[in-house]
C-alpha cells in the first residue's frame, strides 16, 4: 500500500527515574512528540532511517507520546521503542566485559537495514577493559 499516513498516541510510564532513549526508524517520514513537544522531526521521503532522542523521565509519571508517519511509495516501515539508558547494554554483557583484558565489539543494526551500500551502520573496535 502506498500514499498513506498514520498517527499513534498513548502514554509511557517509566518504572524507574532516569534517562530514557526513544528510538524511531522508518521509511518514509515520521515525527515523534513527547508531552506535546516535537523531539524527532524527519518528515521527508527517504529509505529506512533511525533517529533517537534521550530525556530524563520521572518514575510513575505518564508521558504523552504521539508518533506520526507517512508512506509515499515502496516499502512501508515504521518502528518505535523506548528503553532506560542504563539498560541499553545488558547486565550480562557488562559482567562478561569486566572479566576480560580486551573485548572486540562488533555492532550493527540488522540485515534489513545493512547492505553493501550502507556499510557505515556496522563498526568493529577493540576495547581495553582493565
Amino acid at each position: 500500500m502506498d500514499h498513506f499516513s498514520a498517527r499513534w498516541s498513548g502514554y509511557y510510564v517509566p518504572k524507574t527515574s532516569g534517562d530514557c532513549r526513544f528510538y524511531v526508524s522508518g521509511d518514509d517520514g515520521y515525527r515523534l512528540y513527547i508531552d506535546g513537544n516535537l523531539v524527532i522531526d524527519d518528515w521527508v521521503r527517504q529509505g529506512e532511517t533511525l533517529n533517537t532522542y534521550t530525556a530524563h523521565l520521572d518514575a510513575g509519571r505518564p508521558y504523552q507520546v504521539k508518533l506520526e508517519y507517512f508512506e509515499a511509495v515502496g516499502t512501508a516501515t515504521i518502528s518505535f521503542g523506548v528503553i532506560p539508558v542504563a539498560e541499553a547494554v545488558a547486565r550480562e554483557t557488562k559482567s562478561l566485559a569486566a572479566k576480560v583484558d580486551v573485548a572486540i565489539v562488533c555492532v550493527g543494526f540488522d540485515p534489513s537495514s545493512e547492505s553493501e551500500v550502507r556499510t557505515e551502520l556496522f563498526a568493529c573496535l577493540a576495547v581495553r577493559t582493565n
